[in-house]
């Protein structure tokens, strides 16, 4: 709130760049289950996405 405009600007490109890394993570999981189609979906990835969009929503709050 009292913080300087230079480093929200920072704070603001860190959490674009991270949401851009996870849209891309997901990206790659829907173009892998499209050509190499598996029955359950991984669970574990599942679990790493969610936990780095949680970080990304902590960090950008």
């Amino acid at each position: 709130m009292g913080t300087a405009v230079t480093t929200k600007k920072k704070v603001a490109k860190i959490s674009g760049l991270f949401q851009m890394l996870l849209a891309f993570v997901g990206f790659s999981e829907v173009v892998r289950r499209f050509f190499f189609s598996e029955v359950m979906p991984n669970f574990k990835t599942l679990i790493l996405v969610a936990a780095l969009a949680l970080a990304a929503n902590v960090i950008c709050f």
